[in-house]
């Protein structure tokens, strides 16, 4: 599968998922149609290149005018960086996100901020997302359902990876859309990478979301880095302890480290997966994602003093 592909979710009938190419690395962005009655889109990429998402659905022959819904897991902007691109072309959508998730979309100054100081030279893959209109945003918390007329979709608050991240479970075929909840899906190890970013990062949090997964066994997850995996409890059970072993390794190189920038530094020339995201991405992930873990570890300093 290469960047701009679409490729149906096997396990289920009418969801597809595009590789988005997402910081112009494949297997690494995906985004779902969902070819109900009233057709959907689960999340929206970083908005650059958005112009890939209509031509897949052009691809299953769903017109921009009868897109009816976009479901976003959670405000980061390579998850809903391109709402505000897609409702501009699909007049008749909906956004639907977590009630902590919509001011950010209706007005994304902080989160740009937060964003470009999160991701540094990242940015160059980035556009600034479109405002989307507060009267097009439906905001949702745990439980609530969306009616895609053929189905239903009920929601699933996940507040570790972020307070606003909500999963969104299609019980008619099984299939859960993760958002980062159950981490990275890297395909051509099949294996899951951890992620956590700053600033809502939290071990103890993401491990509950895991539990809370384990718990619905769905058929499918469909993650949003990158593709759908058959449900598999070890699979899960494995991200779990690369969470905590990864914050571990964060706290020991912290312990004996001159200052962040050096455990930062050193995670980044160490990273893994090089050989499947390219040295740029994997050492810009590695980097990332050590910042968010030492802030959780302030955190968890502070609530002990």
């Amino acid at each position: 599968m290469d960047i701009g592909d679409i490729a149906a979710v096997e396990t289920a009938d009418d969801i597809y998922y595009i590789d988005t190419g997402m910081y112009d690395t494949s297997a690494y962005g995906s985004v779902y149609i969902i070819d109900a009655d009233q057709p959907a889109i689960v999340d929206t990429g970083i908005g650059t290149n958005y112009e890939r998402i209509i031509d897949a659905l052009a691809s299953v022959d769903i017109e921009p005018d009868s897109l009816a819904h976009l479901l976003v897991t959670h405000a980061h902007l390579d998850h809903a960086g391109g709402a505000g691109f897609l409702i501009a072309d699909c007049p008749n959508a909906t956004v639907h996100t977590h009630e902590r998730a919509g001011p950010h979309l209706s007005d994304p100054a902080r989160l740009i901020e937060g964003t470009k100081a999160a991701v540094g030279n990242q940015w160059q893959y980035y556009v600034e997302p479109k405002p989307v209109p507060e009267s097009r945003i439906n905001t949702l918390s745990d439980g609530d359902t969306i009616d895609l007329g053929d189905r239903s979709i009920t929601t699933v608050a996940a507040p570790g990876h972020a307070l606003h991240q909500i999963l969104f479970y299609d019980p008619t075929e099984g299939v859960l859309f993760t958002g980062d909840s159950a981490g990275i899906y890297v395909p051509k190890r099949d294996r899951i990478q951890q992620t956590s970013p700053p600033s809502q990062f939290n071990l103890e949090t993401c491990l509950d979301d895991v539990r809370t997964i384990d718990a619905m066994a769905p058929e499918t997850l469909c993650f949003g880095h990158f593709g759908p995996r058959v449900y598999d409890d070890e699979l899960l059970s494995s991200y779990k302890r690369a969470l905590v072993e990864w914050v571990e390794a964060v706290r020991q190189k912290r312990a004996e480290a001159n200052s962040d920038e050096d455990v930062i530094q050193h995670f980044g020339n160490n990273a893994e997966l090089t050989d499947v995201w390219g040295t740029e991405k994997a050492r810009a992930e590695s980097r990332l994602n050590v910042r968010g873990v030492l802030a959780y570890l302030d955190w968890q300093a502070a609530q002990t003093e």
